[in-house]
């Protein structure tokens, strides 16, 4: 009988586009909400509820009758609730610090001082549709921009709604989106009335503290400002984002990267090609970690520095997102960073049959990546439709003042606490097909070790599991042709804050392609059970390790008991 230690089974994550067969002993064939790190597999963010439920726009006198004798509730005067979130994203405002916003494709604006919801939609008409949205701020001003429409600004400390942008910006001209590089605003794919520029920069003048949305100096043949616009000819399809990196501004088509650099001198900014290939797979799917600019593109997920690209997705996971990605619905894709767990969520929808919100209108999948252990793993989107990493203080809840029950929350009593925190924020629709009955703005939150004193949203929970197939004992000496017989695992397993169950599935295949026969089902506890006994036998053996329930848990390694039983 031989012994097979497998240890750090946090150290290589999710491969899924190298045969199983070829992975070392540490690494998985399949993973879903489950994050690799220190070592170990342990439970992934679920999804807290962040605010109530979003409801549309009404005045309590469209409510009719005497107050008497009115059947209304009060939520109904505040209108029906609203199934059209498309994007969320935060400010800074000087007197309630981050705030967060949602916006809708009907070109409604949500925010959340303080927790509370308020409307701060821009007079005049608005536009619907299905582009995607991008946020920005410089020098006080909160900007929203989209394809299709003139863009929102806001100066926080002074406006109450967000306004078209006016003055030198003319009211027939629109962009795709705007970012914010040192003191300018940067506008990209414009159109001017009904001519289309979609390889068009137009920068502003340098935004002074101070100055107001009217104010913005836009017009480039005006000599008292530095203003300018400036079409990239060799660019072959229209841009789709732009970011900062460092002292240099990055933009984006689906195909294409170039760079923009400050120069100071009278042309204020120069132009280069930095990649011939490569690309951007939508807006809001670039985000700036460390230095560089972690990058979902169009056919490979890649990282660069403004000089040299590298991808981290191909020959791990690359074939799985772009085999299962839904092409039609490249512009629901965005990018996601969680900093304080050193991950990106690079969200997508996927005609993956087996995941938990299947055939979805939005994202149901989201491929996860930490960058600090260079490893990936998948997890389960219920219906998700845009994120962004913002501050939420967490005294606003606090234990007292909540209705829900103690256990409910899986949290300990002392992180109730007054204190904010970074956490990365997530809106999702109502998708009744797959159970979930509302809209919501989310925190993708650890259950139990979290910072959020918030508990999980049940709808959205689905289980957490690794699975490894395709072992074949080259490590123990075993010849391929060799039947092998899993006696016992003796795994290395716990749960953070209290006891729980855990499932564990052994099964084994005779060749490598044919599907894995399970051989036992076996629920145990940590704190109670010291082994799994099975009998799988076969070629290639394999493993599944699950979970449903609301805990964290933490699995290390194990050993396996293996006997060779005969040869064929």
């Amino acid at each position: 009988m031989a012994n097979l230690p497998v240890r750090n089974l946090g150290g290589v994550g999710v491969v899924t586009d190298v045969n199983p067969y070829d992975l070392p002993n540490n690494a998985f064939s399949d993973a879903r909400n489950v994050l690799f790190d220190d070592g170990r597999v342990s439970r992934a963010p679920v999804f807290k509820q962040l605010f109530p439920a979003p409801f549309s726009e009404s005045t309590f006198t469209s409510i009719t009758g005497t107050f008497e004798s009115n059947t209304n509730t009060f939520e109904n005067a505040l209108g029906e609730p609203v199934t059209d979130i498309r994007f969320v994203a935060s400010f800074s405002d000087p007197t309630d610090g981050e705030v967060a916003l949602i916006a809708d494709r009907t070109g409604i604006v949500r925010t959340y001082p303080n927790g509370e919801l308020a409307f701060a939609t821009p007079g005049g008409t608005l536009v619907t549709n299905e582009e995607p949205w991008a946020h920005t701020q410089v020098a006080g001003i909160s900007v929203l921009s989209r394809a299709g429409m003139a863009p929102y600004g806001r100066k926080v400390d002074v406006d109450g709604n967000y306004q078209y942008f006016s003055g030198d910006w003319a009211a027939t001209d629109t962009c795709a989106v705007v970012r914010g590089y040192l003191d300018f605003l940067i506008a990209m794919n414009v159109n001017k009335g009904a001519n289309e520029y979609p390889t068009m920069v137009k920068w502003s003048n340098p935004i002074q503290v101070g100055t107001t949305v009217a104010n913005i100096a836009w017009d480039p043949t005006d000599p008292a400002n530095t203003a300018g616009e400036n079409i990239l000819g060799e660019l072959r399809n229209p841009i789709l984002d732009g970011l900062a990196l460092g002292s240099q501004f990055i933009i984006y088509s689906e195909n294409q990267v170039y760079l923009m650099e400050y120069t100071g001198s009278s042309l204020v900014f120069n132009f280069r090609r930095l990649f011939a290939t490569g690309g951007i797979i939508n807006t809001n799917c670039v985000t700036e970690v460390e230095g560089k600019h972690y990058v979902f593109g169009s056919d490979d997920i890649y990282i660069h520095d403004g000089i040299s690209r590298k991808s981290i997705a191909d020959g791990r996971v690359r074939k799985r997102i772009f085999d299962n990605i839904l092409r039609d619905n490249f512009k629901r894709c965005f990018v996601l960073h969680d900093s304080a767990r050193s991950i990106i969520y690079f969200c997508y929808k996927s005609n993956q049959s087996n995941l938990g919100f299947y055939n979805t209108e939005f994202c149901n999948c989201a491929a996860v990546y930490n960058y600090k252990n260079d490893t990936w793993t998948f997890m389960d989107l219920p219906n998700i439709v845009g994120g962004s990493e913002i501050t939420y203080d967490l005294s606003a809840k606090t234990y007292p003042n909540t209705s829900n029950s103690y256990q409910q929350y899986n949290t300990s009593y002392s992180s109730f606490s007054a204190d904010t925190a970074k956490v990365p924020a997530m809106v999702g629709n109502t998708d009744v097909a797959n159970g979930i009955t509302e809209s919501r703005t989310y925190a993708a939150d650890l259950p139990t070790s979290g910072k959020l004193s918030i508990p999980p949203n049940t709808e959205t929970l689905k289980e957490a599991f690794v699975e490894r197939i395709g072992i074949d004992l080259d490590e123990a000496q075993l010849p391929l042709r060799a039947y092998k017989t899993v006696l016992a695992i003796i795994p290395q397993a716990e749960f953070h804050a209290s006891a729980g169950n855990l499932n564990m599935k052994i099964g084994a295949a005779d060749k490598p392609a044919e599907s894995i026969v399970w051989y036992t089902d076996y629920t145990f506890s940590p704190d109670t059970t010291d082994k799994v006994d099975t009998r799988a036998s076969g070629k290639y053996l394999a493993y599944r390790l699950s979970m449903n329930e609301i805990e964290d848990f933490r699995f290390s390694g194990f050993d396996a008991e293996v006997v060779s039983t005969s040869k064929r």
